[in-house]
């Protein structure tokens, strides 16, 4: 299965998100809150990427940009 690249963004609900991210094949989770948020409560399998971090860009960048990400972050 190939997919297309787009940069859809929504804000979901916590229950809409865990169904979307379910039910996509092959997401990622990254996980941008700051080493303190993560602290609260790690999410399984999510990769944490630090928002706040100085190398925040060049990280993101190095993503595959085939597959489908899901961006989990603090309000």
């Amino acid at each position: 299965m190939s997919y297309a690249q787009s940069s859809v963004k929504e804000n979901l609900a916590p229950e809409d998100f865990q169904k979307k991210l379910k039910a996509t094949e092959q997401a990622i989770l990254i996980d941008v809150r700051t080493p303190g948020e993560v602290q609260q409560g790690m999410i399984p399998g999510a990769v944490p990427i630090d928002y706040n971090s100085p190398d925040f860009k060049s990280k993101i960048s190095k993503l595959d940009k085939i597959k489908p990400y899901f961006v989990y972050c603090e309000f």
